[in-house]
């Protein structure tokens, strides 16, 4: 009858492990402002740099790039940066979890709650 209940203390350890990893958010994001990561296009015309919270720090576009192709380029290089810093913050999350003695499945994906701050 009860072993359907058998995960309520994991639920429990879940439920005030997320708001102790929300209140390192800010600390978090402090410390990846200062990393780095680059996003090149397919066609490695275009290299984008973002930092770890993924505002751009920098651009380099092959000056024989241009028109729908060089917008094209741009966006790719960005999104791929974009996603390596998501990447990193979530790595970052999976390690204070861990540092924590918490596994909360999918927590890599918590970035999704960071916007583009």
């Amino acid at each position: 009858m009860f072993k359907n209940f058998g995960n309520l203390g994991q639920l429990a350890s879940l439920a005030s492990a997320v708001p102790k990893l929300m209140e390192k958010l800010p600390e978090i994001q402090e410390d990846h402002k200062n990393e780095r990561v680059t996003g090149s296009s397919a066609c490695e015309k275009v290299e984008v740099t973002l930092d770890g919270v993924g505002r751009m720090q920098g651009i380099k576009i092959d000056p024989e790039l241009a028109g729908q192709e060089q917008e094209a380029a741009i966006i790719e290089a960005s999104n791929v940066a974009a996603a390596k810093a998501k990447e990193m913050l979530g790595a970052k999350f999976k390690a204070i979890a861990d540092e924590m003695g918490i596994d909360i499945p999918g927590i890599d994906s918590l970035t999704s709650l960071l916007g583009n701050s």
